[in-house]
């Protein structure tokens, strides 16, 4: 039952994407590369060896310690993609190459809650890097949803 909601919920964004014929798909697909091991890798070693280096340790080990966590849980839970578990699930053709493995928790949106959440957490003073990083997060496990690469379940888990 609870997986049908969920498919459900896809089938909805997948309709969605269907009307606009595809007008939102290079937005999501863009927020969604914040998500991606190269580009934190990136943001990671210019904090580090250009900003601040307690900020980059700090970002450093918040994103190896979520790594970590969600490899353990993708290996315990082994849960397939939604495209697999319901051949309904048409997800967007370019965000399939970077959807691999397991889908449960989604690797992107840990990633980003580790270090975007963490950069908001350091910077919780400023209120405009604070809401801008948690907006970012949210856009990025939304896209995960809208591109039809992971469930719900797999970006609140994350």
């Amino acid at each position: 039952m609870f997986l049908n909601i969920q498919i459900e919920y896809l089938l909805w964004l997948q309709n969605f994407r269907e009307l606009t014929h595809g007008f939102f798909d290079p937005f999501f697909l863009a927020v969604t590369h914040f998500g991606e091991f190269l580009i934190f890798t990136a943001f990671l070693t210019l904090i580090y060896w250009s900003l601040n280096k307690k900020t980059g340790e700090f970002l450093i080990i918040t994103n190896v310690f979520s790594i970590l966590c969600n490899q353990f849980i993708k290996m315990t839970a082994c849960i397939e993609r939604p495209w697999i578990l319901s051949d309904k699930i048409k997800p967007v053709s370019d965000a399939i190459p970077k959807a691999t493995g397991y889908s449960f928790p989604s690797g992107h949106t840990a990633r980003a809650m580790s270090v975007w959440g963490g950069l908001a957490v350091w910077f919780w003073d400023k209120k405009i890097i604070r809401y801008s990083m948690f907006l970012l997060i949210l856009l990025i496990a939304f896209s995960r949803n809208y591109l039809g690469v992971h469930t719900l379940q797999d970006v609140v888990v994350s």
